[in-house]
């Protein structure tokens, strides 16, 4: 199958590196183009091309390049040339571009979108389905008025080997934490309003633990801010973007997101795989990965005095959005969870199965979805010409 990726976005978050992923992985067994944008690196020089193999190392993708300033006719003339079975968009931009184009794409091209982050009507108009990663997605394109296929595909999350003792204690060493009693919590992610750094390290401010230490991963436009916040707080530490980010989560006592608006949420999957405990705010992206329905009313640490929480996959109740008082509550009853265990000399860690977010499972439901649109697409085509297309018959490309 003649697979066009695209995504339009710039720096590499959670969406880049999900587009990298599959544009690989799919490479493997079908031809893949991949469209970015020219200026696809952010402000610190980071771009889904640093998780790309070099040119011609895997022979079933090419990556090339449109814009910035005219993205439609670059797009167009790259789709022409390549003449795909499939296009599927990432986010709203790749997806409004691509849908304006459609009347005049040659061949026929199966459209389809990953929504990356929400659904809106205008990004996603003229394709024939939409990819949610969540059901609170599918809900939104169903209430919007999508005419077209809504299919739930989960996101991935491959597992990473846990680095040895002393890699631990480098990391812990690097990030404050280098007394025995030291309490690390971890926040990972692009530093903008929308990922509530800010409420962590007021959070973290507030609470009396003095041997308390918080380390944020990630770079962005509220690194300035968020340096003059912490500024006189030794405890509190910046480290700026790390590509070995999945290292840290290992180092960590409690992992913290703080997101006033988190659509999905891989740090979440990360932290699972790590097996670190989870403290979070109540985003669309917690409430799906930390309490799924298959948990209500359970938590993944045990029963204290033999009540249940509730808590699902999280150590503490979900704080409440943008309150950084309520996410340092959370915090406490997490970080006493943490004390009782160690006193008991355990190091609190729960790793979760997370074969639903299998990427060999989502790989064959994204190839069956293009499948099932590209055989409605000859069926249409076939209708138009009067003709009866042959059972059995492959898809173009194959």
């Amino acid at each position: 199958m003649r697979i066009v990726q695209i995504i339009l976005s710039k720096g590499f978050r959670g969406a880049e590196r999900h587009v990298a992923s599959l544009a690989m992985s799919q490479a493997r067994h079908h031809d893949v183009l991949l469209i970015v944008r020219a200026d696809c690196a952010d402000a610190g020089g980071r771009s889904i091309r640093d998780e790309l193999p070099p040119s011609g190392e895997l022979p079933g993708l090419r990556v090339v390049t449109v814009g910035p300033g005219l993205m439609a006719p670059g797009i167009w003339s790259h789709i022409r040339r390549f003449r795909p079975d499939v296009i599927h968009c990432h986010g709203g931009r790749a997806g409004q571009t691509v849908g304006r184009l459609r009347p005049l794409l040659p061949g026929r091209p199966s459209v389809l979108a990953t929504m990356h982050p929400d659904y809106r009507r205008r990004w996603y108009q003229n394709h024939d389905a939409v990819v949610a990663t969540t059901d609170w997605q599918a809900q939104e394109a169903k209430l919007g008025g999508f005419e077209g296929r809504i299919a739930r595909v989960n996101l991935w999350q491959q597992a990473h080997p846990a680095p040895d003792r002393g890699r631990v204690a480098a990391l812990r060493a690097e990030m404050g934490a280098e007394l025995p009693g030291d309490m690390l919590v971890l926040g990972v992610g692009p530093l903008v309003r929308e990922k509530g750094f800010d409420l962590l390290v007021s959070a973290v401010r507030g609470l009396d633990r003095p041997n308390l230490k918080l380390a944020i991963v990630g770079d962005g436009p509220e690194m300035g801010p968020l340096r003059q916040q912490a500024a006189d707080c030794p405890a509190i530490r910046l480290m700026g973007f790390r590509g070995d980010v999945k290292d840290f989560y290992h180092a960590a006592d409690l992992f913290c997101s703080p997101s006033r608006f988190e659509p999905f949420g891989l740090v979440f999957l990360e932290a699972l795989d790590a097996g670190v405990p989870v403290v979070a705010s109540a985003s669309e992206g917690a409430r799906t990965v930390l309490q799924p329905p298959s948990l209500e009313g359970h938590d993944a640490f045990g029963v204290a005095d033999g009540v249940r929480t509730g808590n699902g996959l999280a150590l503490a109740p979900l704080a409440a959005l943008g309150d950084a008082d309520d996410l340092a509550e959370a915090l406490g009853v997490a970080l006493n969870a943490v004390a009782q265990a160690r006193d008991s000399g355990i190091r609190l860690r729960h790793r979760p199965a997370l074969a639903a977010y299998s990427q060999a499972a989502s790989l064959e439901a994204l190839e069956r979805l293009y499948a099932e649109l590209v055989a409605s697409a000859e069926a249409a085509a076939s209708a138009e010409a009067g003709t009866v297309p042959k059972a059995g018959a492959p898809a173009p490309g194959h």
